[in-house]
């Protein structure tokens, strides 16, 4: 028999993974590749026709799954879907070239994704959900792998371009999560009693403490920052909840946030400096 040869680096690497797994050795699965490839005469990649040789052999070949890799950007509220109640979050993974939309169904999923905020992830064996004409969602479900890379993988998400926004203005008309510099103008603290699951200032009523999502709840102190971020496009209110270490009036700020109502909800500051 001839040798058969693939080109394709991914192929090459899957077989790499599955060799010690197949009582068959590299010609034969090669070969039955090429067979399925012509049968459909080429109609699908041909790593596509590996992925399924390999499942006939009952053998997985993550190297073949369809893979993404980015920081996570943002995961949103968690809802449950109408159909049969599943829970789910929307989510933004940001790479050097691209925004990429996602969204996490079931607990275990969602919890990853959270947990793993600005961290550099690969994820494995998604589907592909069309949302509009030219733009797709990621979709994970309990089959999909969601692996933690080496931070230095990848820039940090503040120095991606994709991540930006060109301003505040940019940011108020998108309502995305975007990460962006403005200056501090003003800065305004105080403390209040705190919902610990969801950090919503929680009201006494005599003799609890409720929260308006959780109910009942014992409450922990926080503090909640009012501020004044000002850049080209003009001057906007902000809230940050959470200590501050050090002073930010008049300091030059990287952040990441969103717009919500013409205020800026801001998640994470990366960088202060003076100015």
């Amino acid at each position: 028999m001839n040798n058969v040869s693939l080109d394709d680096e991914k192929i090459t690497e899957a077989w790499r993974q599955i060799s010690d797994k197949v009582s068959i050795g590299k010609e034969e699965f090669l070969r039955r590749v090429h067979e399925l490839h012509e049968r459909v005469k080429r109609s699908i990649p041909l790593e596509a026709a590996a992925y399924i040789v390999a499942k006939e052999l009952r053998i997985e070949m993550p190297a073949l799954l369809p893979t993404v890799r980015g920081r996570i950007l943002e995961s949103g509220t968690i809802r449950k879907s109408k159909r049969d109640q599943t829970p789910y979050c929307l989510f933004t993974l940001v790479n050097e070239k691209e925004r990429i939309l996602g969204v996490a169904f079931g607990e275990e999923k969602i919890r990853e994704i959270k947990r793993l905020d600005d961290v550099p992830v690969e994820i494995t064996n998604f589907s592909l959900v069309r949302t509009k004409p030219k733009e797709s969602m990621v979709r994970i479900t309990s089959s999909t792998t969601i692996k933690r890379l080496d931070d230095k993988a990848m820039p940090p998400i503040e120095e991606m371009k994709a991540a930006m926004a060109g301003s505040l203005g940019e940011m108020m008309k998108s309502g995305r999560t975007f990460v962006v510099s403005a200056l501090v103008a003003d800065e305004e603290s105080r403390e209040y009693q705190a919902c610990p699951e969801c950090s919503r200032a929680a009201n006494y009523v005599s003799p609890d403490w409720i929260c308006q999502v959780h109910g009942k709840i014992e409450p922990r102190k926080s503090v909640i920052n009012h501020l004044k971020l000002a850049d080209k496009s003009g001057m906007y209110p902000a809230v940050y909840f959470g200590e501050l270490h050090e002073g930010l009036f008049k300091k030059m700020v990287t952040l990441k946030g969103f717009m919500l109502e013409g205020e800026l909800q801001i998640g994470k500051i990366y960088q202060a400096r003076e100015v």
